[in-house]
């Protein structure tokens, strides 16, 4: 739509020792990334205000995110085929579900409910808030 925008607030856990181990461990990996070379930030944001030619200083810090992302895609791209097998195996087993097909239904649902591919939500996550801290280092600078 013209003139409008799309918002993505970045997740931040409510208690980061609630979560799971796999799920901390990925969230941290994405602050970190996102953290990373933070404060080289600032003279790109300084010679973009100036007029400054800061395109090789600004491609090794996308570079640094688009690796980031990436890697949360790859990991995607494995997890999509096996979600395919286990909906496929969903349709088998809601067919003509006998005993067997609806305790393999319950079993699996009980596995997968509340579960996510942590890597590459946090991931994307850690991304978001990559652009974010950035935009608003960019942000306070120009606004001083």
């Amino acid at each position: 739509m013209a003139g409008s925008s799309v918002k993505r607030e970045i997740y931040v856990p409510p208690d980061i020792n609630a979560m799971t181990p796999d799920a901390r461990n990925w969230y941290l990996t994405g602050v970190s990334n996102a953290n990373q070379k933070l404060t080289e930030f600032g003279p790109i944001a300084e010679g973009l205000n100036r007029g400054e030619n800061v395109n090789p200083l600004l491609r090794t810090q996308l570079n640094f995110v688009l690796a980031q992302v990436s890697d949360a895609n790859e990991n995607t791209k494995a997890l999509v085929p096996r979600l395919q097998y286990l909906i496929s195996s969903f349709v088998s087993w809601t067919r003509d579900p006998s005993w067997l097909d609806k305790l393999k239904l319950k079993a699996s649902i009980s596995y997968i409910n509340g579960k996510r591919d942590n890597k590459s939500y946090y991931l994307q996550n850690g991304a978001g808030l990559w652009f974010k801290l950035r935009l608003d280092d960019y942000l306070s600078r120009i606004t001083e």
